[in-house]
């Protein structure tokens, strides 16, 4: 492979990674927002929703026992995003693949759950595939890559499934006080 594509990769890698950093810790609107949608569940709840998520008992209810917790952001008006927090040290530990975010809809009168893959797993899957194109291991190589994704994806769909899960369960209950889930 020529050094000089190498070199190029590795900073384009290196320029994602830290724009997507920054995104994610200053917790930007558009950033959440947008992205590929890989995980989706539409929550109807058969009362109103309420005005705002209580992100306390959120991240309480979400604290990791055995992997990363899970952190709640507020990012507009019934809009939420949410993700693994970072340099927590647990028994079990794997790579996020997607950030999660969260929309209350009181119009259509929906809550909305959805991932949306980073976009550093776009490239890291680029660079492997074009370093794999230049070895003899290619396709050993790519599966092998694939695979290791397909399971953090696994992992993390289960999270996000409990998380709207837990919306919809609360959603259900009739003691909450109005304007709030929780």
């Amino acid at each position: 492979m020529p050094e000089n594509l190498i070199l190029l990769l590795v900073i384009l890698f290196a320029v994602i990674f830290l724009w997507e950093a920054f995104m994610i810790f200053s917790a930007n609107r558009a950033y959440y927002r947008s992205g590929l949608t890989v995980f989706r569940q539409t929550i109807i709840p058969g009362k109103s929703i309420p005005a705002h998520l209580d992100l306390a008992a959120l991240d309480a209810e979400f604290r990791g026992k055995l992997g990363p917790s899970l952190v709640f952001l507020k990012l507009g008006t019934g809009e939420y995003a949410f993700r693994e927090k970072f340099f927590e040290f647990r028994l079990f530990g794997y790579t996020p693949v997607m950030r999660g975010y969260i929309r209350l809809d009181p119009i259509s009168n929906t809550l909305l759950v959805e991932g949306k893959l980073y976009w550093t797993e776009f490239v890291v899957v680029l660079l492997w595939g074009i370093f794999v194109l230049f070895s003899g291991y290619f396709w050993a190589i790519i599966l092998l890559v694939l695979a290791a994704l397909g399971v953090c994806y696994l992992i993390q769909r289960s999270r996000f499934e409990k998380v709207a899960g837990y919306l919809r369960n609360s959603l259900r209950r009739p003691t909450a006080p109005a304007g709030t889930i929780f």
